[in-house]
């Protein structure tokens, strides 16, 4: 049975700079593990970087009170909740999402690779890296079967896998925690697995439930010069509602860029 490895953000960020986001004669590793395999024994961690201050919430649980060192744009700063009034800090939650100029991410035949191009997908590759779990609803893995891997080049990274929901048997995605329920319960128990940074990539009912909730602190957008309309076709957030304009979830563009055809916005929210 495999062991996993539990590698903090300063570790994977490490690796990453290390690379050069290009894979080196110096370094000896094909597969790394980043974060708890849940179908292993109890893992190693690695270079650990200086613990994060804990907040207790409800239920003896404990939660993340900083967001994690990374490389690039990605911005630090934890998301928050709270339990009877009080304040509590979680993990760093980033949205990643590939659509269209209108924000489709999906086609009528739930077809949606690929929709950006391969740079722009390389360049997701790198979120990936710098995260220690990512998070899909079950619907994209029966749709996609993603394997939900970092790969840069001949690395492949491994970070903790979390799906919302039951999964079968042969998905590429296993070894993967199944969790339904509270999503602030599921983000506490990512906490206890040494998660700081959290990669949600959707399907659209995932990422439009995180932002309901409040529980992401920023978005990566990649926009593709395509457009797919709204006949049967699936939008990036189509289960999020605003009733009103006094209800429109604003943010605060922080970076635009252009990768390769596609375009990357970075927005806290």
């Amino acid at each position: 049975m495999r062991r996993a490895v539990i590698a903090t953000a300063g570790t994977v960020v490490g690796l990453v700079a290390l690379l050069g986001y290009k894979s080196s004669g110096a370094v000896n590793v094909q597969r790394v593990s980043v974060g708890a395999d849940p179908s292993g024994p109890p893992a190693t961690t690695v270079a650990p970087a200086t613990s994060a201050p804990t907040t207790a919430a409800p239920g003896g649980k404990t939660v993340t009170t900083a967001g994690p060192t990374t490389a690039g744009p990605t911005t630090t700063g934890p998301a928050t909740r709270t339990y009877d009034g009080q304040l509590v800090t979680y993990l760093y939650g980033n949205i990643e999402v590939a659509a269209t100029l209108d924000g489709v991410v999906a086609m009528s035949d739930d077809t949606s690779q690929w929709i950006t191009g391969e740079d722009a997908r390389r360049d997701a590759h790198v979120l990936r890296a710098n995260s220690q779990a990512i998070l899909v609803g079950a619907g994209t893995v029966r749709t996609d079967d993603p394997a939900l891997t970092a790969r840069l080049d001949d690395i492949i990274l491994e970070p903790l896998r979390v799906v919302l929901g039951a999964v079968s048997e042969n998905a590429r995605v296993r070894p993967c925690l199944e969790r339904s329920g509270d999503l602030g319960l599921i983000l506490d128990e990512l906490g206890e697995h040494d998660v700081l940074q959290l990669l949600v990539e959707g399907g659209p009912t995932t990422a439009s439930e995180f932002l309901e909730q409040g529980l992401v602190n920023h978005v990566v957008w990649y926009l593709a010069p395509a457009f797919a309309g709204g006949l049967g076709t699936k939008a990036a957030l189509k289960s999020l509602s605003t009733p009103t304009m006094s209800t429109l979830r604003r943010g605060r563009v922080v970076d635009v860029r252009r990768i390769g055809e596609d375009i990357r916005v970075d927005v806290e929210v």
